[in-house]
């Protein structure tokens, strides 16, 4: 299938459909691409910003095995429940591509495995975090491991140019430009 036709694009740009939108804000660059309908549905949405009620044992030691550069940083907080928050929060980015604000959503099975490996309890998860501060500042350590950062400008323009090639593919999109 090859491209379509400016004018086709302008036409598909200016199609009126019931709409919500993917707003991408860069600095003083703002692209929209506007999408009909719902993509997910609340429960579906709910389900995805949590864990699983179950984590299958396979899941357990693939995505919750400390490696021992993970465990070296891992030992680098004090105390067991900073070791075992920072533990989950770094397991949980890989496990479900973000952490969750509260660990003590973490299934039971989940902890206990991590915490084992720390030679702690799963208890010790209870008093971590006290501070709102010491889960952001490991938050931003659990995202500096794997190299995540800010993106640049440039970056930003890429991914917004790459969207809107996605979104053109279909039927119905329309496109909104504003500098």
């Amino acid at each position: 299938m090859g491209n379509p036709e400016p004018r086709t694009i302008e036409k598909r740009r200016n199609r009126l459909v019931r709409l919500t939108y993917v707003l991408l804000s860069i600095k003083s660059f703002t692209v929209a691409v506007l999408m009909p309908g719902r993509i997910l549905t609340d429960r579906e949405r709910k389900r995805l910003e949590q864990f699983p009620a179950q984590v299958a044992p396979s899941d357990l030691a693939t995505y919750f095995t400390l490696s021992s550069a993970q465990l070296n940083l891992v030992c680098q907080h004090r105390g067991d429940r900073n070791r075992l928050g920072f533990a989950l929060q770094l397991l949980t980015l890989r496990y479900l591509g973000f952490c969750p604000d509260r660990l003590t959503t973490v299934p039971a099975d989940v902890v206990a495995y991590v915490a084992g490996q720390l030679n702690t309890t799963p208890e010790a998860l209870v008093h971590y975090g006290k501070r709102a501060q010491t889960r952001t500042d490991h938050f931003q350590k659990v995202q500096a491991y794997p190299g995540f950062r800010p993106a640049k400008l440039k970056e930003l323009r890429a991914l917004t140019g790459w969207l809107l090639e996605r979104a053109l593919e279909h039927d119905k999109p329309m496109y909104w430009e504003a500098e």
